[in-house]
């Protein structure tokens, strides 16, 4: 079976076919009467190959999920992202922020490794916000759409430099009132320097998997931007 066909929401509730059409910026869901307290898409955590890599396991996860082909193999996600931001075969951090490199990612990555196979390009349609509101976060993921969250957590000791990072949302746990938000977050925490469990987040998976409350989500994680309505066109 294929990924594809497995991508029912780990609630044991498969999303009907909930078919919006897409009409630019302003196209809106056809949002279901009847939202369940749990969804979870199937998007495995996975951590970033180097520091400060945050956008490319993010893109991975992202890319994973559609079903989008690696340049270089499963082994190499990354490498392949890196890639194909810098135009070289180096496998090095192209000169972006996160928010900047994951952004380029989901605008061309997918329509060139489609090409790159010899096949048809997909563009990946999506959009940008600020910070979604507890509904509209509950939206994205009953439509199957991992979104992408800017944040900036606290440093978590005198190495850190801070600086913002990207995560990946896959699912929520909950109400509009008392939401919580399963976040794939890429980057490494020690133990006692965690600011997910700092703030009383539950570790879901050792690879970086939590569940967070709406409000500390955004206030201690400082939420500020996000990149939503990722599917392919």
């Amino acid at each position: 079976m294929t990924r594809s066909r497995r991508c029912l929401l780990r609630s044991g509730l498969a999303v009907a076919a909930l078919a919006a059409t897409f009409a630019g910026a302003q196209a809106q869901d056809t949002v279901p009467d009847v939202i369940p307290p749990k969804a979870t898409l199937d998007i495995p955590a996975i951590s970033e190959s180097k520091p400060g890599w945050s956008w490319a396991a993010v893109g991975q996860m992202i890319m994973d999920f559609y079903n989008v082909p690696p340049l270089y193999g499963a082994e190499n996600w990354q490498c392949s992202l890196a890639d194909f931001l810098t135009g070289v075969q180096a496998c090095e951090a192209p000169k972006l922020s996160a928010e900047e490199a994951t952004l380029k990612l989901v605008q061309g990555y997918s329509p060139f490794a489609y090409k790159f196979f010899g096949e048809d390009p997909v563009v990946m349609r999506y959009q940008q916000h600020k910070v979604l509101s507890p509904i509209d976060a509950i939206h994205e993921i009953r439509f199957e759409r991992p979104f992408v969250a800017i944040v900036q957590p606290p440093k978590t000791g005198a190495d850190d430099k801070g600086g913002k990072d990207v995560v990946l949302v896959i699912g929520y746990e909950g109400t509009p009132t008392d939401l919580r938000l399963i976040v794939n977050d890429p980057r490494p925490y020690q133990v006692g320097s965690n600011p997910y469990t700092d703030v009383g987040a539950q570790q879901l998976d050792v690879n970086g998997e939590y569940s967070i409350g709406y409000n500390d989500f955004v206030q201690q994680m400082k939420w500020t931007g996000t990149i939503s309505w990722i599917k392919p066109q």
